[in-house]
């Protein structure tokens, strides 16, 4: 498995989700992104690739292209006070 750090992301995955944490007055330095990815030979095939994703008291993990809308969808509900947020998530 190779972990990829946030910084290397792509340029417009790192700008799209500082600009999702800034939509929700979420500090970009409360969060921690990175991308696991499987091997690239026969060992890693049929594996997905994820993205992980941890706040203070939080963490998820996506899998598929998909993950930053349903990662923001996740973190607006925390913002917002749902029952498991941490406070530590709330500007």
């Amino acid at each position: 498995m190779k972990l990829i750090p946030f910084t290397d992301f792509p340029l417009d995955e790192r700008d799209a989700l500082l600009a999702a944490l800034r939509r929700l007055a979420i500090p970009a330095s409360d969060v921690c992104v990175s991308r696991v990815e499987p091997p690239a030979d026969q060992e890693g095939l049929g594996l997905p690739t994820m993205v992980l994703v941890s706040a203070p008291g939080w963490w998820h993990a996506y899998e598929g292209g998909d993950w930053l809308p349903r990662l923001e969808q996740d973190l607006s509900a925390l913002a917002r006070g749902a029952p498991s947020s941490p406070a530590e998530l709330r500007a």
